[in-house]
């Protein structure tokens, strides 16, 4: 049995308002919205409520509400900086009632190459990794790695990962609008489904189709049409939720070999939703988390002091220049629970706002790192809604990468949230610019 936390209830009745005021389509394109689901998924369920359950309650809360004020006071007011910023980023006709052009010939063929290159080298990793194409296309559930591979190749995957949502989310836009670019859009589609299984990555698997749905959301509250489900939609999300909740029992097994794993998915429909059930209750070691920091720093460890913020200021150094360099919070964390001293452990754990607040310098630390997530997300929040609104494939772009960022650091831990969208999306703003010096706008 499992109950609902006093966090998980606050978080879910802020959704529903959001469903009263806006509907449930609209709300899935509001950032605050989606940050309210999943503080209910990380922290809004337990096994049994206690005193210790509690105490964690009031530290969830308070880092909810300190995020919340922060965010929306960050949203008030600079509308036209905002726009004044995407006039800068990349051209476009401001006149309001303009839809966005549909894509032509190089753009769509930039698509698929795009796509072509994040595919090549996301398996060409994997076959260093696994010393062959075959046993990497089976690494995740029977084969181990055989080799180091460099990290800058990894975050290279990782990036074009991003640029792979990025191109999904502008091919569907396309086809929204304007019905064209079909084919294009599921041979991209097929193609990053498809690298994504081998990984094990349930949001490798999910995140495409997440952009497919909301592409069809913006297109049609920007152009004010009624927006009605495709049956290709709701096909896809089908199956991808299947296969996805296929994946979360795989992660938990271990397996000799392929067949094993097809044998043990179609040995008993009920093993595989009883080791379903247990895995999704695996969220809230997260929550767990967050109780081991208000039991452990300040007591049994001595507070981090700053820690977060600044291994945020010092992470661009490599750390070939600076072998020492400060880790993430989830790694030190890691190392705690595991004894181990620092650069022993590559395991990383996450206690969100509140568990990594509290280390940083008790619940001083939870409302200060609180506040400073908060107006960050607030403010990319902001930007991300109003650029939805400009017909720009560039802009649209940019803004689809502000929204990812204004819900990005509800788990933690906050580097590696800050590393994995925060540095891409500097990275994606100077090469939207770069390439936008030579669009010519047309009437």
């Amino acid at each position: 049995m499992v109950s609902i936390a006093i966090t998980g209830i606050v978080s879910l009745l802020v959704a529903a308002v959001s469903v009263l005021r806006n509907g449930v389509f609209k709300s899935f394109i509001n950032p605050y919205f989606i940050v309210t689901l999943l503080f209910f998924r990380f922290y809004g369920v337990v096994p049994e409520y206690s005193r210790e359950t509690l105490r964690i309650d009031v530290a969830v809360l308070l880092s909810f509400l300190c995020f919340s004020v922060a965010y929306f006071l960050a949203q008030r007011g600079g509308a036209q900086r905002a726009r004044a910023f995407f006039a800068w980023l990349w051209p476009h006709d401001p006149r309001p009632g303009r839809i966005v052009r549909p894509l032509g010939t190089g753009a769509i063929t930039c698509c698929l190459l795009l796509t072509a290159g994040y595919v090549t080298l996301n398996l060409t990793v994997a076959a260093m990794q696994y010393g062959g194409l075959e046993r990497a296309l089976v690494r995740f559930y029977v084969s181990s790695p055989v080799r180091q591979v460099s990290p800058w190749l990894l975050r290279a995957s990782q990036h074009l990962f991003n640029v792979a949502m990025l191109v999904m989310f502008v091919l569907r836009y396309n086809y929204s609008v304007h019905k064209r670019g079909l084919v294009p859009f599921w041979i991209t589609l097929i193609a990053i489904l498809g690298v994504a299984f081998p990984r094990g990555s349930v949001g490798g698997f999910t995140y495409p189709v997440i952009a497919v749905i909301f592409a069809d959301i913006v297109a049609c509250v920007v152009g004010k049409r009624k927006l009605r489900i495709k049956l290709d939609t709701m096909v896809l999300a089908g199956v991808v939720l299947t296969a996805a909740m296929l994946l979360l029992v795989l992660r938990t097994q271990k397996f000799g070999s392929v067949g094993d794993v097809t044998s043990f998915v179609r040995s008993s429909p009920r093993l595989v939703a009883r080791a379903l059930i247990a895995t999704i209750g695996a969220h809230s070691v997260v929550r767990e988390d967050v109780g081991y920091c208000l039991e452990t720093f300040g007591d049994k460890t001595p507070y981090l002091w700053g820690h977060t913020p600044y291994s945020i200021v010092v992470n661009p150094i490599p750390r070939e220049l600076w072998p020492g360099k400060p880790v993430g919070f989830g790694n030190v964390l890691a190392q705690i629970k595991a004894g181990e001293s620092a650069g022993q452990t590559r395991v990383s754990y996450a206690a969100g706002l509140a568990g990594e607040g509290y280390a940083n310098g008790g619940y001083a630390g939870i409302v200060l790192l609180s506040l400073a997530v908060g107006l960050l997300c607030g403010k990319a929040a902001k930007y991300a809604l109003i650029g939805f609104t400009i017909p720009s494939y560039g802009v649209l772009m940019m803004s689809l990468g502000l929204f990812r960022v204004s819900t990005a650091f509800v788990r933690g831990d906050m580097l590696s949230a800050f590393t994995t969208m925060v540095y891409p999306l500097a990275v994606l703003t100077l090469v939207l610019f770069l390439v936008g010096r030579f669009i010519t706008v047309r009437p």
